[in-house]
């Protein structure tokens, strides 16, 4: 790595990685966003010596997918600013990033709604999960203003290495395709059945009125060949009936996000997958911030809920779907996706079949980052306006999700500077821009809905 001292000369890659990268191989829907609102532009030269100074505690960002002949590893790549620096002319044109050619990272300065200047830092999935990317993010903020980075990867860490060690002698040894064994796609189809989860119902809905919510950036048309993005800020009085709705009920605001996806769609045939099916990838987390490894691997919990066709009350939906997910978290069955990818993974016959069957295409993905907050340990400091860096005043945070492959649409939801943001990515060729604002609309009413008594 130029610049920088090489902390690992290669790194085993794992399957989850490999499976990221191959939902669109050098297409830019596995890409996503962290994007930065201030009041006046940031210094490129400063900028670009914060990236370098940080990305030395967490190299995997600056390393490409190479193919060692018959098993993919990760191999530290030049840090050229070249290649991941420019200029934001699009507003919401995520970049297509190839993992395989360059480095999984990206960032870009432009100016967005009400001179407002925009950074946006985009990463690719395979080299790295949401909250490992916001908290590196949030160290990139505090090195330019001349603080320590935080460690908020701890990549190499003595366990660590033992783990590497383990998966390098794992792939030394190439593993020859001579097609699934006999019974194998059967048994597989039966494990994957089972890390669908159980059946979530939901009650046919009606669109009602609720809070105004204000939507920020562009909302012009944008070009039809990149993917519409939308972002809504949640009023402060929601957000903070949120907050109290959590503390008094105990579940999860990913939970009551998950349901609101659930309404949302049940309520809109345009986002109906075939045959009425309805499906939602959500990420379990599994192991506590702490815990996290700086990679996408984090995620090996991928919980898939399906519709299924009763109706039952709205108060019920929730407390069913936390229940399932409460299951998932404790007995990790979802972790059973890792061991299903684990199995195919060494025979590509039988990874094409299954992509075929689309036995795990979503109809759509909601991620839930509200445990991702910038504050004082980031090196801002509260302010009239809300939080600053230095002398340069934070105007808005949002979060871009990756769109899977297959999937119509998808949501990420995050808290900052007070007030909850939602951001929905969808597919122009299965929902037009003005369907992607009416959906975002409905999920607000739905989500404020699900927080109601249960009498109510």
């Amino acid at each position: 790595m130029a610049g920088s001292p090489s902390v690992f000369d290669w790194r085993a890659t794992t399957a989850f990685e490999r499976f990221l990268y191959r939902c669109d191989p050098g297409g830019p829907s596995m890409t996503f966003r962290i994007e930065i609102g201030f009041d006046h532009p940031v210094c490129p030269e400063r900028m670009q010596n914060a990236i370098a100074q940080t990305s030395t505690r967490h190299p995997i960002l600056f390393c490409r997918l190479t193919q060692n002949q018959h098993h993919w590893i990760w191999e530290p790549c030049p840090m050229n600013p070249s290649e991941w620096l420019g200029v934001s002319h699009s507003p919401d044109a995520l970049p297509a990033i190839d993992p395989t050619t360059s480095a999984g990272f990206r960032f870009s300065q432009g100016r967005g709604a009400d001179d407002v200047q925009r950074l946006a830092f985009d990463f690719h999935h395979a080299s790295v999960d949401g909250i490992a990317a916001a908290k590196w993010t949030a160290g990139v903020l505090r090195c330019y203003h001349d603080e320590n980075p935080i460690d908020g990867g701890r990549e190499h860490r003595a366990k660590d290495d033992i783990v590497q060690g383990q998966l390098r002698q794992r792939h030394k040894m190439p593993v020859p395709d001579h097609g699934p064994p006999i019974g194998f796609l059967e048994g597989l189809r039966n494990l994957w059945s089972t890390i669908r989860g159980k059946s979530i119902r939901y009650a046919p809905l009606t669109t009602r009125q609720s809070d105004f919510v204000g939507q920020s950036g562009d909302p012009s048309e944008p070009q039809a060949d990149n993917d519409h993005v939308v972002s809504l800020n949640l009023p402060p009085h929601l957000s903070q009936r949120s907050r109290e709705f959590v503390a008094q009920s105990k579940i999860p605001l990913n939970d009551v996000a998950v349901a609101a996806t659930f309404r949302m769609l049940a309520d809109d045939p345009a986002l109906r997958h075939q045959h009425g099916r309805l499906m939602i990838n959500n990420p379990v987390n599994l192991r506590t911030i702490r815990q996290r490894r700086f990679s996408a691997c984090n995620y090996t919990g991928l919980a898939f809920l399906r519709r299924h066709g009763q109706e039952v009350r709205r108060h019920d939906l929730l407390s069913g779907l936390h229940r399932e997910m409460n299951y998932i978290r404790q007995r990790c069955v979802a972790a059973e996706f890792l061991r299903g990818l684990e199995a195919v993974d060494p025979h590509p016959s039988a990874l094409r079949y299954i992509q075929r069957r689309r036995w795990f295409d979503a109809t759509a993905s909601m991620t839930c980052l509200s445990s991702v907050r910038i504050g004082r340990r980031h090196g801002a400091q509260p302010c009239e306006q809300g939080w600053q860096f230095g002398d340069n005043t934070l105007r808005s945070i949002r979060i871009v999700p990756p769109r899977p492959a297959g999937s119509s649409l998808a949501l990420s939801l995050n808290d900052s500077l007070g007030r909850l943001c939602l951001t929905a990515r969808s597919d122009p060729t299965a929902l037009s821009f003005t369907e992607t604002q009416d959906g975002l609309q409905r999920w607000v009413n739905h989500f404020s809905e699900l927080m109601l008594p249960s009498g109510r």
